[in-house]
Protein backbone atom coordinates (compact mmCIF):
# COMPACT_ATOMS: atom_id res chain seq x y z
CA UNK A 1 0.00 0.00 0.00
CA UNK A 2 2.56 2.59 1.01
CA UNK A 3 6.26 2.84 1.23
CA UNK A 4 7.75 3.17 4.67
CA UNK A 5 9.37 6.46 3.61
CA UNK A 6 6.08 8.03 2.46
CA UNK A 7 4.21 6.84 5.54
CA UNK A 8 6.99 8.14 7.79
CA UNK A 9 6.91 11.56 6.09
CA UNK A 10 3.15 11.87 6.67
CA UNK A 11 3.61 10.77 10.28
CA UNK A 12 6.36 13.37 10.77
CA UNK A 13 4.10 16.17 9.52
CA UNK A 14 1.34 14.95 11.85
CA UNK A 15 3.77 14.93 14.80
CA UNK A 16 5.02 18.45 14.04
CA UNK A 17 1.42 19.63 13.92
CA UNK A 18 0.91 18.06 17.35
CA UNK A 19 4.02 19.77 18.74
CA UNK A 20 2.77 23.15 17.49
CA UNK A 21 -0.62 22.43 19.04
CA UNK A 22 0.95 21.58 22.41
CA UNK A 23 2.99 24.79 22.35
CA UNK A 24 -0.08 26.89 21.57
CA UNK A 25 -2.06 25.19 24.35
CA UNK A 26 0.70 25.63 26.96
CA UNK A 27 1.90 29.16 26.12
CA UNK A 28 -0.34 32.14 26.68
CA UNK A 29 1.95 34.27 24.49
CA UNK A 30 1.78 31.95 21.45
CA UNK A 31 -1.20 30.92 19.37
CA UNK A 32 -1.76 28.47 16.58
CA UNK A 33 -2.17 29.59 12.99
CA UNK A 34 -5.43 27.68 12.65
CA UNK A 35 -5.86 28.02 8.89
CA UNK A 36 -2.28 26.97 8.24
CA UNK A 37 -2.73 24.05 10.63
CA UNK A 38 -5.92 23.01 8.87
CA UNK A 39 -4.13 23.04 5.51
CA UNK A 40 -1.32 20.92 7.00
CA UNK A 41 -3.87 18.37 8.22
CA UNK A 42 -5.59 18.35 4.83
CA UNK A 43 -2.19 17.75 3.22
CA UNK A 44 -1.64 14.75 5.50
CA UNK A 45 -5.06 13.38 4.55
CA UNK A 46 -4.25 13.88 0.87
CA UNK A 47 -0.95 12.00 1.24
CA UNK A 48 -2.71 9.18 3.08
CA UNK A 49 -5.28 8.91 0.28
CA UNK A 50 -2.47 8.84 -2.31
CA UNK A 51 -0.94 6.00 -0.31
CA UNK A 52 -4.19 4.07 -0.73
CA UNK A 53 -5.93 4.65 2.58
CA UNK A 54 -9.72 5.11 2.49
CA UNK A 55 -11.61 7.94 4.20
CA UNK A 56 -12.86 5.45 6.80
CA UNK A 57 -9.34 4.17 7.54
CA UNK A 58 -8.08 7.74 7.92
CA UNK A 59 -11.01 8.64 10.20
CA UNK A 60 -10.41 5.51 12.30
CA UNK A 61 -6.71 6.34 12.62
CA UNK A 62 -7.34 9.94 13.67
CA UNK A 63 -10.10 9.11 16.17
CA UNK A 64 -8.37 6.08 17.72
CA UNK A 65 -7.64 6.65 21.42
CA UNK A 66 -4.56 4.46 21.09
CA UNK A 67 -3.22 6.62 18.24
CA UNK A 68 -4.03 9.83 20.16
CA UNK A 69 -2.03 8.56 23.16
CA UNK A 70 0.85 7.53 20.90
CA UNK A 71 0.85 10.97 19.22
CA UNK A 72 0.94 12.74 22.60
CA UNK A 73 3.80 10.49 23.67
CA UNK A 74 5.64 11.11 20.38
CA UNK A 75 5.09 14.85 20.87
CA UNK A 76 6.71 14.73 24.31
CA UNK A 77 9.58 12.60 22.97
CA UNK A 78 10.14 15.14 20.18
CA UNK A 79 10.32 17.97 22.73
CA UNK A 80 12.61 15.98 25.03
CA UNK A 81 14.87 15.12 22.07
CA UNK A 82 15.13 18.88 21.50
CA UNK A 83 16.21 19.40 25.12
CA UNK A 84 12.86 20.89 26.22
CA UNK A 85 11.81 20.38 29.83
CA UNK A 86 8.20 19.35 29.19
CA UNK A 87 7.30 19.90 32.84
CA UNK A 88 8.10 23.61 32.65
CA UNK A 89 5.88 25.84 30.52
CA UNK A 90 8.63 28.47 30.27
CA UNK A 91 10.87 26.05 28.36
CA UNK A 92 8.04 24.92 26.08
CA UNK A 93 7.34 28.58 25.27
CA UNK A 94 11.03 29.33 24.67
CA UNK A 95 11.16 26.39 22.26
CA UNK A 96 8.05 27.69 20.49
CA UNK A 97 9.56 31.18 20.22
CA UNK A 98 12.75 29.67 18.82
CA UNK A 99 10.78 27.68 16.23
CA UNK A 100 8.97 30.85 15.16
CA UNK A 101 12.23 32.83 14.96
CA UNK A 102 13.93 30.08 12.93
CA UNK A 103 10.91 29.82 10.61
CA UNK A 104 10.77 26.04 10.99
CA UNK A 105 7.78 23.91 10.00
CA UNK A 106 6.58 23.99 13.60
CA UNK A 107 7.23 27.73 13.81
CA UNK A 108 5.20 28.35 10.67
CA UNK A 109 2.18 26.86 12.45
CA UNK A 110 2.51 29.36 15.33
CA UNK A 111 2.49 33.11 15.91
CA UNK A 112 3.07 35.46 18.82
CA UNK A 113 -0.17 36.81 20.26
CA UNK A 114 -0.61 40.54 19.89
Amino acid sequence: RSTRKESSAASDVYKRQSVANKISEECTSIEARKIKGLFALLQIKSVAKELGYTDNEIKEFVSSEENKKKLLNDTDIYLLDNKVNINNVKFICLFGQSEIDQETTIGSLLRIKK
